[in-house]
């Protein structure tokens, strides 16, 4: 380039860190234009209701493959594509450096779901917002509040909602007659054997979750992947990168490239699921906090 200026120079006295600057700029965007069709079109489906209406769109519906192995593991995959390319690459970047990197990541992932750790930052949001947990009751249930302290049975446009202490809805699991026998012994006989049920927060302010988790596997996976991009772009890694794309590397350089591929894939994946997001989910409110949320905790990566 004239006088000696790289392209990824140039885009770094604009943007810095590159991985971190580029990808947030396309997260915001495709959130931004998801959130715009929701409101043109109104598709967004509240998630604060018990029970979400059916839904023509194959992306709205939580039961799609899509949904049911990739975003709902999200960051299971992101973490197996990020530790697999680590191992198996032959970067000269401090490796200690980039496993910190993930650790610092996971503790944002772990500190908003509150895995393991009692409620997340999500539902105590929720609950200091004014949310509910409860669930639509099925037809021909008799729920008897007296056998069940704490839980209450109300009139909802939705059906009868059985209203149930929080810590049920920040347990995200669901309630079989095994885990909870008091509260099944409280419900009379339905037409059907009652094998689960499955209680959602209701009302209050509920942050996008995708919209955080989404840009911020994006954002890891960049940084990481962003050496062996420059690589195959026949450009220079900037920062006194060095990479050693030997042929002899047998298995090795096989599965760098692998992990490569996987998590280039992924990194479309999230994006579009986030764009997904912004089209028929949550409130434009709520998708602003989420991916503000996500853009500050991606900062210090």
């Amino acid at each position: 380039m004239r006088n000696g200026l790289s392209p990824d120079y140039v885009l770094g006295l604009y943007c810095t860190p590159l991985p971190t600057c580029w990808q947030s700029s396309v997260a915001e965007l495709t959130s931004s234009t998801g959130t715009l069709y929701s409101l043109i079109a109104g598709t967004a489906l509240s998630t604060s209701t018990a029970s979400l209406p059916i839904s023509s769109s194959y992306f709205a519906s939580r039961h799609n493959p899509i949904n049911q192995y990739f975003v709902k593991l999200t960051w299971l995959h992101t973490s197996i594509v990020y530790i697999s390319h680590l191992y198996t690459s032959s970067s000269r970047q401090s490796k200690f450096r980039r496993l910190a990197m993930y650790v610092l990541a996971t503790a944002m992932w772990i500190g908003f779901t509150g895995f393991f750790f009692g409620r997340g930052l999500g539902d105590r949001v929720i609950e200091m917002s004014g949310g509910s947990c409860g669930l639509i009751l099925p037809d021909g249930l008799d729920f008897k509040s007296t056998s069940f302290p704490g839980a209450t049975v109300v009139d909802s446009t939705e059906g009868q909602l059985l209203q149930l202490p929080n810590t049920f809805c920040a347990m995200r699991k669901p309630l079989t007659p095994l885990s909870h026998p008091d509260l099944f012994k409280s419900l009379g006989a339905a037409s059907q054997p009652l094998s689960s049920l499955v209680p959602k927060w209701r009302r209050g302010f509920d942050i996008s979750g995708h919209s955080f988790l989404m840009p911020l596997s994006a954002v890891l996976l960049s940084h990481e992947l962003a050496p062996t991009w420059r690589y195959w772009a026949g450009m220079s890694p900037n920062s006194g990168l060095t990479i050693n794309h030997d042929s002899d590397r047998g298995w090795w350089g096989a599965g760098n490239s692998a992990a490569a591929l996987f998590g280039t894939f992924l990194i479309q994946l999230w994006v579009w699921m986030l764009g997904m997001t912004g089209a028929y989910f949550h409130d434009p409110k709520e998708k602003l906090a989420g991916l503000g949320k996500s853009s500050l905790f991606a900062l210090p990566l």
